[in-house]
């Protein structure tokens, strides 16, 4: 909910939901991927929240909010889809 307000966010929990939409702000992931680096899956990505003037459907400000870099626990060759780049 607090990524969809202008406040700065300095601790977060996370929810599988969004409880709360807000039709001026929304939040978009962005550069996601899985790499592998010394034999360890990562997945990466960005979260950008994205404001619009509603009244005119016009994107007025767009804010990289973090990036995300995560160990993947999960063996990611059992799930369809999913292509993991090497960099190591």
């Amino acid at each position: 909910m607090i990524l969809h307000t202008p406040l700065t966010v300095t601790e977060r929990h996370r929810h599988d939901f969004d409880p709360f939409p807000d039709y001026r702000r929304r939040i978009q992931e962005r550069n996601h991927r899985f790499v592998r680096i010394f034999g360890e899956v990562y997945r990466e990505n960005e979260l950008w929240r994205i404001t619009t003037d509603s009244e005119i459907s016009k994107i007025i400000s767009e804010e990289l909010l973090f990036r995300n870099s995560s160990e993947v626990l999960y063996d990611t060759s059992t799930i369809p889809g999913i292509e993991v780049i090497e960099l190591s």
